[in-house]
């Protein structure tokens, strides 16, 4: 209707018409019409309030966490200083979140280092948040070729895999091919241990053993040891059911037990 009052030729035509149906809605405002869809009216509410919380929250970690479930996720540049990073970087990654305990996550991050033509140095951080509160903080660098897969297990543990491949001289370029050789797997292996995010290659025996055995536990399978035995049975969610429980270990399961084995190996 705008568009004819911007006419004044129109004036005399459009009152009488406007009059007219202002009484006839006065007359019919409390009748109710079956082919009006009211859906929309009763979604505005809602979507408007989840704007305004999500608005409110972006300075606290609960909103960083929140952004884990999203691909590519950038971290806001306020939370730089909080994790030690330098404040002029703009690109680092939100890998990944996991719930470790009551009102605490595991977030695990990376940005780019520098990068040469086949490979790229990554800064990964990995952090243990409580609350608003930063526990325990752990970096470390690694080279990659294609990508960096990562993920939390159990609760307990954070592995971090990528592909390396061996390369030749290309004899018509100067530009470098991969072999065929198969590629080598670097694998980087963390455990939760008090809280504290601590490598694999600073695990004590005993940790080493808890952490082998807790996988096992954690499906329910009866130990044979006593020690072993006795210790998980302190524990209020260990219930002991299955004399084998390979058949339920996870891929990602047996790479952990595989890289903890090994080193209890090595340290004999």
């Amino acid at each position: 209707m705008t568009l004819f009052l911007t006419k004044l030729s129109m004036t005399k035509y459009f009152l009488p018409v406007a009059l007219s149906l202002a009484i006839f809605s006065c007359g019919t405002a409390d009748k109710p019409n079956s082919n009006v869809d009211t859906t929309a009216v009763a979604t505005e509410t809602p979507i408007v309030q989840e704007n305004e919380s999500s608005e409110e929250n972006t300075t606290s970690l609960s909103y960083l966490v929140s952004l884990a479930d999203r691909e590519g996720v950038y971290v806001p540049t306020n939370f730089n200083s909080f994790f030690g990073v330098d404040e002029g970087k703009e690109m680092i990654t939100l890998m990944g979140a996991e719930n470790v305990g009551p009102d605490a996550y595991a977030l695990a991050m990376h940005y780019n280092i520098a990068c040469d033509p086949i490979t790229c140095q990554h800064m990964i951080i990995m952090v243990v948040i409580g609350g608003e509160t930063l526990i325990s903080r752990y970096t470390f660098l690694m080279n990659r070729e294609e990508g960096i897969t990562f993920g939390f297990f159990q609760q307990k543990f954070f592995l971090a895999e990528t592909e390396h491949w061996e390369y030749e001289e290309d004899g018509e370029s100067d530009v470098q091919k991969r072999t065929s050789a198969p590629p080598t797997v670097e694998q980087v292996l963390f455990v939760l241990l008090n809280d504290q995010i601590t490598p694999l290659a600073e695990l004590d025996k005993h940790d080493l053993s808890y952490s082998r055995n807790l996988i096992f536990a954690r499906y329910g399978y009866r130990f044979k040891t006593d020690s072993v035995r006795a210790y998980f049975a302190n524990t209020s969610w260990y219930e002991p059911r299955y004399d084998n429980v390979d058949d339920q270990l996870s891929a990602s399961d047996k790479k952990i037990i595989k890289l903890l084995a090994a080193e209890e190996a090595r340290r004999k």
